[in-house]
């Protein structure tokens, strides 16, 4: 009898499948949103000592952890001896994050280095883009009156 069974299973409660679901939906989230945040800041060359990086860091040990022990609770029955332990995990990986943060915080946080060529342009770029917009909407208003 598993506890996120299948709708159709019978095995488990409405209630309890909808839980299964919304943990593991969220767990998915939470690794995909520090992914975008990794590749992000790979991209526009931020070094991951700084503290933004830091906590998505966190965010990620943690959300890969919660999305283990949910997608483990999945084949397990309550009453299955492991059941507990994963759960432990799972609050050990949060306890694993809250550390971390604390011993990164801790230290110093070395100088911001210039931004590259290429993330220097393409913000250039989109602050032109911005602002030749911004100006075509003002005219276009103006017209309007």
């Amino acid at each position: 009898m598993a506890v996120f069974g299948h709708a159709g299973d019978g095995a488990a409660g409405l209630g309890t499948v909808l839980i299964g679901r919304v943990q593991e939906t969220f767990a998915i989230l939470r690794v995909v949103l520090f992914l975008v945040l990794a590749i992000a800041s790979h991209w526009l060359a931020i070094g991951w000592r700084n503290r933004e990086l830091q906590i998505a860091t966190g965010l990620g040990l943690y959300s890969l952890g919660s999305l283990v022990g949910t997608l483990a609770h999945q084949h397990q029955s309550v009453t299955a001896p492991n059941y507990q332990r994963v759960d432990l995990a799972i609050a050990a990986s949060y306890f694993g994050s809250l550390v971390y943060w604390v011993v990164s915080f801790a230290q110093k946080e070395p100088p911001r280095p210039e931004l590259p060529a290429h993330a220097q342009n393409i913000l250039l770029e989109l602050a032109g883009t911005a602002h030749r917009q911004r100006a075509a909407l003002e005219m276009r208003r103006r017209e309007g009156r």
